[in-house]
């Protein structure tokens, strides 16, 4: 008999020690003398994840291995890695005063690490590790709805992999953008667009047939790219000290929305926090050793942002920003070559870890027996290829959608299906009247045919205590975490869409 499973922090109560074995065996079930049962859904049984009474996360025996295993090392720096891309580039060239920026900064650092534990908590509560899968169980209202859930799901994975191919499109722009102006003129009759696009693909190849985050490939390509804004952070900082720093050569946003508190934003947006869960689930169910709080998936979410606000804090300050007319007279010097290269290069490799997670393509079946390669990926490639060449007066188009989509799915879209599942859906465990109160007619007609015999009422009476001094214990918690994700729904989520359609319009 397994330990005692139960919900996240959000739930309304805790499952009963014999919930699991009820589910498979009636008569078992049907002699529990708990007054805490479980209902399921049909599905609950497909990569179900159960957890202790602590706070850590750690799966139900299942013979089963994981599909995914990320050590704490990795996930760190998956997640450090999206907070020094394009937001960190786009917030040097901004010209937002400190007073403003240095508050959305540590704001949205913080925001970026709730709605991250929002995602986790939303996983623990769902038993499932996958966006699709949750906002399937947030849609459907009734549990014989087989075939909208299906269909949610279909649709979810599109929208994620629309998603995830336009920021990688957005990356490869930026690339080329930082480098054409260092290629020499009449090299070849070909665009300069064209031929990067073209040498960014045969560089991207390689490195995007991993088939998980897991992949070293990936791994390495991350790792690479985080030790490359070191560098380039170095760059800038030795640039401005030789006065030759003009940020506006560095990386200029196309679009409306990409100005100043959206640019801190977006550095801190995340598309893999499920990934990296569903990894680091995995980790733990493949050791028998008790993890450490430390190297919890939320310790090292905290740790990520700290070490990523911390790496992007100098470039807010006025006196690193040098807009204008700050051009030497004579050829670009070595260091803003190394800088246009190391901020192709960072963005570049941004790009496979967007990919693998990225839904394959739907290939033919015929096409997929000819070879054992990955079609799905390669297509997804050819994808980004053809996107990449797109005119540049679609670039502003297509870095307001993403900026737009991405800042939803990061901060948005947790908290409006943590609000869905926890408030207007029926939840999960639902705790049984004391015996002292009528019973439902079910019970009352199995008692009559000779079912389930009296339950003893100090078992009884103990395990309602012990619930009451959870919940008693927890509602601070609750209480808090209902004020923060009603928050992220509407002060954020909100009032960033009035600022969006305020900037289309015209009106600041």
């Amino acid at each position: 008999m397994p330990s005692t499973p139960r919900l996240s922090s959000d739930s309304a109560s805790s499952l009963s020690s014999d919930s699991r074995s009820s589910r498979r065996s009636p008569g078992l079930g049907l002699r529990s003398t708990s007054a805490l049962i479980l209902v399921h859904e049909r599905d609950d049984e497909d990569n179900a994840f159960a957890f202790s009474d602590e706070d850590s996360e750690s799966l139900v025996e299942d013979n089963s291995p994981p599909e995914l295993i990320i050590p704490p090392s990795i996930a760190f720096g998956y997640f450090l890695a999206p907070c020094l891309k394009l937001g960190a580039m786009l917030i040097l060239s901004s010209q937002a005063p400190l007073k403003i920026s240095l508050p959305a900064l540590l704001v949205f650092s913080f925001l970026s690490v709730f709605s991250r534990q929002v995602w986790f908590l939303l996983a623990r509560y769902v038993r499932k590790s996958d966006v699709a899968d949750i906002v399937a169980e947030a849609v459907s209202r009734n549990r014989d709805k087989d075939r909208l859930k299906s269909f949610v799901r279909s649709a979810t994975r599109f929208g994620s992999g629309t998603v995830r191919i336009l920021l990688a499109t957005v990356y490869i722009k930026g690339a080329k953008s930082s480098l054409e102006p260092l290629w020499p003129d009449a090299v070849s009759p070909v665009p300069p667009s064209t031929v990067l696009s073209v040498v960014f693909m045969i560089f991207l190849v390689p490195l995007s047939l991993g088939p998980s985050l897991a992949s070293r490939r990936l791994v390495y390509s991350t790792g690479v790219s985080n030790a490359l804004y070191i560098v380039w952070l170095c760059a800038i900082i030795y640039a401005h000290a030789e006065g030759s720093l003009n940020t506006d050569n560095v990386m200029i946003a196309q679009g409306r929305l990409f100005q100043d508190i959206s640019a801190v934003a977006f550095a801190f947006s995340s598309l893999s926090t499920l990934h990296l869960y569903s990894g680091m689930v995995g980790l733990r169910a493949s050791s028998d050793k008790k993890e450490k709080r430390y190297l919890s998936i939320s310790s090292i979410s905290f740790s990520a942002a700290l070490l990523g606000t911390a790496m992007v804090l100098p470039l807010l300050f006025p006196s690193v920003k040098s807009h204008g007319n700050n051009e030497p007279t004579t050829d670009p010097p070595l260091v803003q070559a190394l800088i246009a290269t190391l901020t192709a290069f960072i963005l570049v490799l941004a790009i496979p870890p967007l990919l693998a997670t990225s839904p394959h393509l739907p290939i033919p079946l015929a096409l997929r027996r000819l070879t054992s390669r990955p079609l799905g990926k390669h297509a997804l490639l050819l994808v980004l290829f053809l996107l990449s060449l797109l005119p540049a007066a679609a670039e502003p188009v297509l870095e307001d959608a993403v900026v737009l989509l991405v800042l939803l799915g990061t901060y948005f879209l947790p908290a409006l299906l943590h609000i869905i599942l926890h408030n207007m859906r029926r939840p999960l465990s639902i705790l049984v009247t004391p015996r002292s109160q009528p019973l439902p007619a079910r019970w009352l007609r199995l008692e009559r045919l000779g079912g389930p015999p009296d339950r003893d009422p100090d078992t009884e009476e103990l395990l309602l205590r012990k619930e009451r001094a959870l919940q008693r214990r927890r509602l601070g918690r609750r209480i808090m975490w209902d004020l923060g994700v009603w928050t992220l729904l509407i002060p954020v989520g909100g009032g960033g869409m009035a600022w969006a359609v305020g900037r289309f319009a015209g009106a600041w």
